[in-house]
Order: C-alpha cells, then sequence, then structure tokens
C-alpha cells in the first residue's frame, strides 16, 4: 500500500512540475496530460514525459504511460496546440517504446497531430520510451529525438 502511495504522489508532483515549468501552466499541461491519456485507452496515466523543443517554442511532448489492469505501456507524442507553428499540418513525428532486452514498437511518419500510441507488455522490467519531431517552414527546420534511460520497472 505504501507504494502506490508513493507512485500516486510522485505522479502527482511530475505532472504539477511539468505544468508550470515546461509549458507555464496548468490549462495546457493538463489537456496534454489527458490527450496522451486518452490516447492510450482507458485507465492508462503518464508516468513520464519529454518536451521536444527548438529553445524557441515548445513543439512537441513524447509521454509514456502505464495501465495498471493490463500491466501494459504506452507512448504517443504529441504537438503543443498553443505553441507550434506546425500544429494540424503534417510534419514528422515519431513514438516507440520497449521493454528492457525486447525490440523498439515505434510510430514514425507524417502525422498533424500525434504520433502513436505503441505498446508493449513489461511485466517485471524496465521501460524505456522515444519521441521525435521534425518540423520545417519558411524560416525555420529543426529535428528533435529524446531516447530515455531505462526505468519505471516492474
Amino acid at each position: 500500500m505504501r507504494s502506490a502511495t508513493r507512485r500516486i504522489a510522485v505522479i502527482g508532483s511530475a505532472t504539477a512540475l511539468f505544468s508550470s515549468a515546461l509549458l507555464g501552466g496548468t490549462a495546457q499541461a493538463e489537456s496534454l496530460t489527458s490527450k496522451a491519456a486518452s490516447i492510450c485507452g482507458s485507465g492508462y496515466y503518464v508516468q513520464r514525459s519529454h518536451v521536444l523543443s527548438d529553445r524557441e517554442t515548445q513543439g512537441a511532448t513524447a509521454f509514456q504511460l502505464y495501465n495498471a489492469s493490463s500491466k501494459k505501456n504506452c507512448a504517443v507524442t504529441l504537438k503543443h496546440p498553443t505553441t507550434s507553428s506546425f500544429y494540424g499540418g503534417k510534419t514528422t513525428l515519431g513514438a516507440g517504446i520497449r521493454a528492457e532486452g525486447g525490440s523498439w514498437v515505434r510510430d514514425e511518419g507524417q502525422y498533424a497531430y500525434y504520433a502513436g500510441p505503441v505498446y508493449v507488455s513489461a511485466s517485471g522490467k524496465c521501460v524505456q520510451f522515444w519521441g521525435k519531431t521534425y518540423q520545417s517552414g519558411a524560416s525555420s527546420v529543426w529535428y528533435e529525438t529524446h531516447t530515455s534511460s531505462f526505468a519505471n520497472c516492474g
């Protein structure tokens, strides 16, 4: 029971930190977090996330989520609706996830809003997630990927 309480506290703290530090407000962070969870499906919650940024604008966020009932992990990468000038237009976007010792499950292509969801069962193993964005326009081109460390073992 203590472990579940700590897990909930850490998730709540991470969501609050993500909201205020990375996005400058709770409304957009809650919106992205909720959207990521709804894309993965009922019962999924965000474990970790990483903002993919060109240092001037926050363009997308890669998420790792988990469902305790199904014991599956999910990854999805979402464009930011209020800060990405490429929101709604098809650009390269990717999401991926893998269990320690396993192969990557990835979704990469030309998407207007999000890549994924992709799923992996990782009972008793640590999980790694990946996100990618590549956007080019008349005055800017930027590309960023993020591969997390292995974590959320269980």
